[in-house]
């Protein structure tokens, strides 16, 4: 690309060690590897591009989250949980989740937990809240269209991810976006 005189643009989403090792191949001054410029989706990141080359061109766009009109009340007499994402194991945890919500449904009064998704992990996290003790108070629900992510989101007062692949959640910046202005 180069060699061929063609611009190149990486995009910095997350800050594990990939990216890490991302910046050092290619934002670093001197190497042979060099980008024209970078996008990064925190001015943390874009901080960390610049550290090892001052001179990069680096522009800061966030994930893209729109603040909603509407903010969220505070919790009422009913605590509401949720997780919203994919119905998987291994980038997810769902089952833990599962389980965790089987758990605080059984033993926290006024508690409400709800699953949204859909994903290859459906039947066994069926199985296991119809196993678990408590976990018949879980409400399972279908992954949602995207426009009605917000609104489903404000119905709820923590929303639960114990995902180890998130970068940068986007399910926690929408539900942030959501609070933002009420506290």
């Amino acid at each position: 690309v180069k060699e061929a005189g063609i611009p190149s643009v990486g995009v910095l989403h997350s800050d594990d060690e990939a990216t890490k090792r991302l910046i050092d191949v290619f934002c670093r001054s001197g190497s042979p590897f060099l980008l024209d410029g970078v996008v990064a989706v925190s001015r943390a990141i874009a901080d960390q591009a610049v550290a090892v080359h001052p001179g990069i061109r680096v522009a800061t766009i966030p994930c893209g989250v729109p603040i909603p009109e509407s903010l969220v009340a505070a919790p009422q007499d009913t605590l509401r949980l949720a997780y919203f994402g994919r119905i998987v194991q291994e980038q997810k945890r769902i089952l833990d989740v599962a389980r965790a919500f089987a758990r605080v449904s059984l033993e926290v009064p006024r508690v409400e937990c709800h699953i949204w998704g859909n994903g290859s992990e459906d039947e066994a996290v069926r199985r296991l809240l119809e196993a678990e003790p408590g976990g018949t108070r879980v409400r399972r629900h279908d992954a949602i269209p995207a426009d009605e992510v917000y609104a489903r989101l404000r119905e709820h007062d923590v929303i639960v991810l114990l995902s180890d692949y998130e970068g940068t959640p986007t399910t926690v910046e929408e539900r942030q976006d959501a609070i933002e202005h009420v506290y």
